[in-house]
C-alpha cells in the first residue's frame, strides 16, 4: 500500500515458471536481471529514442523508481530504513548462502573467502546459525582486522602472504572446514574452497569472477563426496527472508548497520565509489 516501508530486491521472479512455482524465484526462466529491462523487455525511461537501462530492476541511486511488483518487499514500519538497503542484494546474497543454499550446522567449521560485504555478510549468516569457528580470507589485511573486530570471525587469513589451504587444515586439525563460501569466484579461489573442506563438506560459490571464467575440478574431490554448488541472490525468496532478517534484526539476533561504515552525499558517489574501489570502506551509503 502507498506508504509502507519497502527493500526492492534484485530477484524478480515472474511467480509462475517450472522455477518459480517450487521455489527457486532466482531461477526464474523468465528473468531479464542483465538485460537493465523490466519483466516485459521494456525500459520505462529513455533519452530521446535511446532507452535507459536501470540496474537489476532497481535503479540505483535514484531519488525515484519504477520496479516490477514483485521486487518491492514490504517489511516493518518499526524498521530502520537506512541500515536495510544492503538487504536489495549483498547482504541477503552472503546470508541466503550460509542459510538457505547451504545451511550451516551448529557448532561447524566456516571459512569465507573475500571479506568484502557480501563475504562479511556469509561470516553473519554463520555466526547467526551457530558456528563454532569463522574463518576470513582475503588479501586486504585491514578486512581480516574488519572481520574479527566485527566479531565476525575469529581467525583472519591473509592469502597474499600464507597458503590458504595450509592454514584451514592447521587450524581444523587437519580435518578440513565444514563449509566454504567464495565470494570471489576465479579458478584459484575455487581450487582453494574445495581443498580447504573436510571429505563430505561443502562449497558455495557466491562470487563470479567473470561470465567466461571456468574452473577445473580434481575429481578426486567429488568422490571424497564434497559439494560443490553456486547461488544466485543467496537462493533467497524474497517476500519471505527479507521480513525474516528484518524482523531478526529488530530482535537483536542479526545487526544489519554494523558493515554501513561509511554515508555520502549523492554529489560525492564518485568519491564513494573510489572508496570503495581501494578497500577504505566495507560499505556505503547514499542519504538523498
Amino acid at each position: 500500500a502507498v506508504g509502507d516501508p519497502v527493500v526492492c530486491s534484485i530477484i524478480a521472479g515472474c511467480g509462475a515458471c517450472f522455477q518459480c512455482v517450487r521455489g527457486a524465484s532466482a531461477l526464474c526462466e523468465d528473468v531479464v536481471f542483465y538485460t537493465g529491462r523490466m519483466l516485459d523487455g521494456t525500459t520505462r525511461l529513455s533519452k530521446g529514442v535511446e532507452p535507459i537501462h536501470s540496474l537489476s530492476y532497481q535503479a540505483s541511486f535514484a531519488e525515484q523508481a519504477i520496479v516490477p511488483e514483485r521486487c518491492a518487499v514490504r517489511v516493518s514500519k518499526q524498521a530502520p530504513l537506512e541500515k536495510l538497503a544492503g538487504l536489495a542484494c549483498g547482504v541477503s546474497t552472503g546470508l541466503g548462502a550460509a542459510l538457505v543454499r547451504s545451511p550451516v550446522e551448529p557448532g561447524s567449521t566456516v571459512v569465507v573467502i573475500g571479506a568484502g560485504g557480501v563475504g562479511l555478510s556469509a561470516l553473519m549468516g554463520g555466526r547467526l546459525r551457530g558456528a563454532a569457528s569463522l574463518i576470513a580470507v582475503d588479501v586486504v589485511p585491514h578486512k581480516l582486522e574488519k572481520a574479527c573486530e566485527l566479531g565476525l570471525a575469529e581467525h583472519g587469513i591473509d592469502a597474499g602472504r600464507t597458503d590458504v589451504v595450509e592454514a584451514v587444515l592447521e587450524l581444523t586439525g587437519g580435518r578440513g572446514a565444514d563449509h566454504a563460501f567464495d565470494t570471489v569466484g576465479t579458478p584459484e579461489s575455487i581450487a582453494q574452497s574445495l581443498a580447504a573442506v573436510r571429505p563430505g563438506g561443502s562449497v558455495v560459490v557466491i562470487g563470479l569472477s567473470g561470465a567466461s571464467v571456468e574452473a577445473s575440478i580434481p575429481v578426486q574431490h567429488l568422490m571424497r563426496q564434497k559439494t560443490l554448488t553456486g547461488t544466485m541472490g543467496g537462493s533467497i525468496e524474497p517476500r519471505r527472508h527479507i521480513p525474516e532478517f528484518v524482523d531478526l534484526h529488530l530482535a537483536g539476533r542479526l545487526d544489519l548497520g554494523v558493515l554501513m561504515d561509511s554515508e555520502y552525499r549523492l554529489e560525492d558517489i564518485e568519491r564513494a565509489f573510489l572508496d570503495l574501489a581501494e578497500g577504505r570502506i566495507t560499505r556505503g551509503g547514499i542519504r538523498f
